[in-house]
């Protein structure tokens, strides 16, 4: 089912889907995502057999906001910092779990990757079920479909929110450690986070 993300009715299928342990997919702006409830291993398992992909690779999770993000990453002055320069925006920040942390959420050694995104819908939703687990629409292999028609026809199942055409270029990760380490490349350049921190290193000292 095609949806356009201005339906009135959208969030609430979306909403209703997410409860059943259907995963959906949505726009962001990046490329479009296939998605589920964060703390939903049955729904999480879906998406990796509609990936077509081995089921314990990490999935990015998609929240509302710092606030959301809080409590599921343990707490770094630093992510704050790079959260209130990139977010919402294409910047997915690997850090590790909060302490007491749901097992299931975290890729190699339990680092949890997290983004706000740009798209004021997927921030509705994520404000409303909570944070949602996403990876991008696609058969694992291919490259991520843009076109929302052309999804609802890939995934005949899937509740498909219609954003108009979705971007190409997914989002940058980076990893903090003793140093900022660029997992992917994407629109946030190296140099623009290496500026964040290093202002932000000057302004304390």
């Amino acid at each position: 089912m095609l949806i356009p993300d201005t339906d009135p009715t959208a969030l609430d299928s979306a909403t209703a889907a997410l409860k059943a342990g259907e995963p959906i997919i949505i726009p962001t702006d990046t490329v479009y995502g296939l998605a589920c409830l964060a703390h939903d291993a049955g729904a999480r398992e879906a998406i990796a057999r509609l990936k077509e992909r081995p089921s314990e690779q990490a999935l990015a999770i998609l929240v509302a906001g710092l606030e959301q993000a809080n409590q599921l990453i343990a707490t770094d002055p630093r992510i704050a910092r790079l959260a209130e320069a990139f977010w919402p925006g294409s910047l997915t920040i690997v850090a590790p779990p909060v302490s007491g942390g749901n097992p299931l959420l975290g890729g190699p050694g339990g680092a949890v990757g997290v983004r706000c995104p740009n798209h004021w819908w997927v921030r509705e939703l994520a404000s409303v079920v909570g944070p949602l687990v996403a990876t991008s629409a696609n058969r694992h292999g291919q490259a991520p479909q843009t076109d929302p028609a052309t999804l609802a026809e890939s995934f005949p199942d899937q509740l498909v929110i219609d954003g108009g055409h979705g971007g190409s270029e997914a989002s940058t990760v980076v990893r903090l450690t003793n140093e900022l380490q660029i997992l992917r490349e994407g629109p946030v350049t190296k140099a623009q986070l290496e500026a964040v921190l290093d202002k932000s290193a000057r302004d304390r000292s």
